[in-house]
C-alpha cells in the first residue's frame, strides 16, 4: 500500500543501525532504509520502516513509517506515518498519526493529533491540535484546543481555550473568554465576541414592573451571551431593588423583522436598609439558600420590529419563573399580576420596549 508516499513492503527486512552520534556507528548496514535506528546520543537515519530512537535526538532525511522517539528532538524532512514524539520539540513536514512533545511541533500537514506543553503550529491540520498554552494553525478541519489562545484561518469544528481564539472563517463552534472571527456561521460562546457578521448590541428597555433594563447581545446570530442588569425607578420611599442576569440567545431572521429568544439566569437583589423584613430572613438562611432564594429562571422573546444598520427599536416579552419554597425572595420582590400559578411554579409575565444599538 501507499501512505503519503511511503511505499511499504514488510516482505523484506532492512536491517538495524546503531549509532553514538550521526557519522559514528556501531552497527550500521548500509541501506538507506531500515527497520531499527538506535543512537545513544542521536542517531541519523534515511528512512525508517520500524523505530527511531535515541537519547538525545534523531534525524530522518527521508520518510518513517512507525515511530521516532528521542529526549530532546526528532526532526524529519520528509513524511512519518506513525508517532514523533520528542521531550522538546518535534518537526516534520506531513504527519499521518501523532506529534508529541513536552515544548512545542512544527508541521505541515497534520492528519492526527499534535500536542505540546506550549504551542503547536502546523499548516493544516486534520484532527486535534492541543496545547498548553497556543496553537497555530492555516487550516483546522477538526479541533484546537489550548490554555491560552488558538489561531487558525478557517475551522470547520471547534476551537476552545482559556483566553482567545482567532479565525477567519468558522463552520463550527468557538469557546473562550474572547472570540475573534470575521465570519461565524456557526456559534460563540464567551465573555467579549468579536464577530464581523454576527451581533454586538447595547439594548435598553422600559418594562411593565417598573424598571429599566440595560443589557449587552454578543456573539454569532446562531448563539450568543446575553449580561444584563435591570433597575427599579426609586419610589418616594426610597426603596431599591434590582436584578443582573447572563444568558444565552438566539436571532431568527423573518423578512425585514427579526426575532429573539433567550434564556437568561437571574439573581435578584435590594437595598437591606429598605427591606428589614427581608434581611432577616436573609440573614437566618444558608449561603445556599440566600442563592436559592433570589435566583430566578426566565425566559424572554424580543421582536425587533424598526431596524436599520445603526439601531432597532423591539418590544419584548418576559416569563419568570418562580417555584413557592424556592424563590419567595424573589417572588416578593418582582412577580408580577399577570402571572399563572399552580402549587409547583408561578409563571409571571412582563412587556417592555426598547432600542437597540448595533456596534
Amino acid at each position: 500500500k501507499n501512505i503519503y508516499d511511503i511505499d511499504v513492503d514488510f516482505s523484506q527486512f532492512f536491517g538495524v543501525n546503531v549509532f553514538v552520534v550521526p557519522g559514528l556507528s556501531i552497527v550500521n548496514t548500509n541501506t538507506d532504509t531500515v527497520n531499527l535506528s538506535f543512537g545513544i546520543i542521536g542517531a541519523l537515519s534515511n528512512n525508517v520502516y520500524g523505530f527511531n530512537a535515541s537519547d538525545v535526538f534523531n534525524i530522518s532525511t527521508g520518510s518513517i513509517f512507525g515511530g521516532q522517539y528521542a529526549g530532546v528532538f526528532n526532526l524529519s524532512s520528509g513524511n512519518i506515518c506513525g508517532a514523533q514524539a520528542a521531550g522538546v520539540f518535534d518537526i516534520t513536514k506531513n504527519l499521518m498519526g501523532a506529534q508529541l512533545s513536552g515544548v512545542f511541533n512544527i508541521a505541515h500537514n497534520i492528519e492526527g493529533a499534535q500536542a505540546a506543553g506550549v504551542f503547536n503550529f502546523a499548516r493544516n491540520v486534520s484532527g486535534l491540535q492541543a496545547a498548553g498554552v497556543a496553537n497555530i494553525g492555516k487550516d483546522l478541519n477538526g479541533a484546537q484546543v489550548s490554555g491560552v489562545a488558538n489561531i487558525a484561518r478557517k475551522v470547520k469544528g471547534l476551537q476552545v481555550s482559556g483566553v482567545l481564539n482567532v479565525a477567519s472563517v468558522v463552520n463550527g463552534i468557538q469557546i473562550g473568554l474572547i472570540n475573534i472571527a470575521k465570519e461565524n456561521n456557526g456559534i460563540t460562546i464567551g465573555l467579549l465576541n468579536f464577530i464581523g457578521n454576527g451581533l454586538s448590541d447595547i439594548n435598553t428597555s422600559i418594562n411593565t414592573n417598573g424598571m429599566i433594563d440595560f443589557y449587552f447581545q454578543n456573539g454569532s446570530r446562531n448563539l450568543y451571551t446575553v449580561f444584563g442588569y435591570a433597575k427599579e425607578f426609586e419610589d418616594e420611599d426610597g426603596e431599591i431593588a434590582g436584578i443582573s442576569y447572563i444568558g444565552l440567545g438566539s436571532q431568527i431572521p423573518a423578512g425585514i423583522f427579526s426575532f429573539e429568544i433567550e434564556t437568561l439566569f437571574k439573581l435578584a437583589w435590594f437595598d437591606y436598609e429598605y427591606y428589614p423584613d427581608l434581611k432577616a430572613k436573609m440573614d437566618s438562611l444558608s449561603s445556599y439558600r440566600k442563592f436559592e432564594e433570589k435566583f430566578v429562571p426566565s425566559v424572554r422573546v424580543n421582536w425587533n420590529v424598526l431596524n436599520s444598520s445603526f439601531a432597532s427599536i423591539f418590544v419584548s416579552t418576559c416569563f419568570d419563573f418562580f417555584m413557592p419554597g424556592y424563590n419567595d425572595t424573589a417572588y416578593d420582590l418582582f412577580a408580577t399580576n399577570m402571572k399563572l400559578e399552580d402549587d409547583e411554579v408561578i409563571l409571571s409575565t412582563s412587556f417592555a420596549i426598547g432600542g437597540k444599538f448595533h456596534f
